[in-house]
């Protein structure tokens, strides 16, 4: 494609809506409590969000992992890419993530600060699972978003009599040995599955009432299925108002001092 094109397009589904006015976590104490790991989930704001959480039919749009705080982090690789780059070596926390815009990138735990998150904990994953994640996603870096991916995983939500068989998803026919350039949640999940962590696995119950377990294409997922997953704990953190505030004692205020479109939505 044109890159004269491609820079067009990708600017035009980077466009972001405003950010809100007031966030829906205490991102300080998400920052205080965050582990390695923990899968950060976020609603987002441009017109990509938009088309993955229509692909998903969830408001989660977005996956980051985070590897830890940079003092802590012991991964040559990583430590090579936060010596290169300034934001890195003034933030404490380091998240690992796939962007149209940038592809897989290291970048600042404090980026997403403002914005409506939630983090979902893999549940007694091991200390040598984390590193076979770490190390998996480490080995992803500077590869390009999977923009044909993600068409992939629209045309898979479709209904398979409704699209012509040409046009069927080829996620499962990539040739052996091939570089695959993921999105997000694709290159998350594909980690997971490399240290043996099951997200969301097909269980059967067969006639002898024992069960089988089938790994799930790992490039199927999306941010909603972290969330959906039993072996996620989901983490939430205040709402903005004081941790150990009651909720019988919030001062409701008027909702004369909203804006119009505002009105409609509180009482």
């Amino acid at each position: 494609m044109d890159t004269k094109l491609t820079k067009f397009l990708t600017s035009w589904l980077n466009r972001q809506r405003a950010a809100p006015s007031s966030s829906m976590c205490d991102f300080d104490s998400l920052q205080n409590e965050i582990q390695p790991c923990d899968i950060i989930l976020v609603e987002g704001r441009s017109r990509i969000s938009e088309v993955v959480k229509t692909v998903s039919r969830s408001c989660w749009s977005h996956a980051a992992i985070y590897l830890g705080r940079k003092e802590d982090i012991q991964n040559d690789t990583i430590d090579t890419e936060i010596n290169d780059h300034n934001a890195l070596k003034k933030t404490s926390g380091v998240i690992l993530e796939t962007n149209i815009e940038d592809g897989t990138v290291l970048r600042p735990l404090e980026v997403y600060r403002g914005e409506h998150l939630r983090i979902c904990r893999p549940r007694k994953i091991t200390s040598n699972q984390r590193k076979l994640v770490i190390n998996h996603l480490t080995s992803a870096l500077g590869q390009d978003y999977g923009v044909r991916q993600l068409f992939d995983l629209a045309r898979f939500m479709v209904p398979w009599s409704v699209v012509s068989r040409r046009w069927h998803s080829t996620l499962f026919s990539n040739s052996v040995g091939r570089q695959t350039n993921y999105v997000c949640s694709t290159l998350i999940s594909t980690a997971f599955s490399y240290a043996s962590f099951p997200i969301l696995p097909l269980i059967k119950l067969q006639k002898d009432n024992e069960y089988k377990v089938y790994r799930r294409n790992p490039k199927l997922c999306t941010p909603a299925d972290f969330d959906k997953s039993p072996y996620f704990d989901i983490v939430k953190y205040p709402y903005m108002l004081d941790a150990k505030q009651n909720e019988d004692q919030i001062n409701w205020d008027s909702v004369d001092e909203l804006e119009i479109n505002e009105r409609e939505l509180y009482v």
